[in-house]
């Protein structure tokens, strides 16, 4: 068993080491902890794993996880209006929903949501305007939408 000592208690020895008197029954007293602390420590879930023997750390367990639903639209049309122009145009759209489980199981779940939606488009022409000019004219648009709380 770790003992807990009361550190108001330290006090040197003749022999210039420090000693510490334990706690009565190895209890911190409720008036000697803080009103943040008490009201913070039920936050922190019960030990539900023995732990290491000596310190009991690693004594909770649990599982936390995630996912991610997303689609994608990815598409290209290509016309030849005639022997002189030609034109093209592409659309891509990516979309995703992302969760994670709180490993905790809080109440409020403290998790990142994230949500986001990428959209892409593409015009382009191509016109022969004679065997020694030729035009190639682009235009596109590109977003990226992510309005998650961090």
């Amino acid at each position: 068993m770790i003992l807990i000592a009361d550190p108001l208690t330290t006090r040197q020895l003749a022999d210039g080491s420090y000693t510490r008197d334990v706690f009565p029954g190895n209890v911190i007293p409720p008036n000697r902890i803080s009103k943040v602390a008490s009201n913070v420590a039920p936050i922190f879930p019960l030990p539900n794993a023995a732990g290491n023997a000596f310190t009991h750390v690693s004594n909770y367990s649990t599982v936390g996880g995630g996912g991610i639903d997303e689609h994608q639209v990815v598409t290209k049309i290509d016309h030849n209006l005639n022997t002189r122009w030609k034109f093209y145009g592409t659309y891509a759209r990516i979309w995703a929903n992302q969760f994670n489980i709180d490993p905790l199981g809080y109440k409020v779940n403290l998790t990142r949501q994230a949500t986001y939606a990428r959209t892409h488009a593409t015009i382009a022409a191509t016109a022969v305007f004679s065997p020694g000019l030729i035009g190639e004219f682009h235009t596109g648009f590109a977003r990226f939408d992510n309005p998650s709380i961090p």
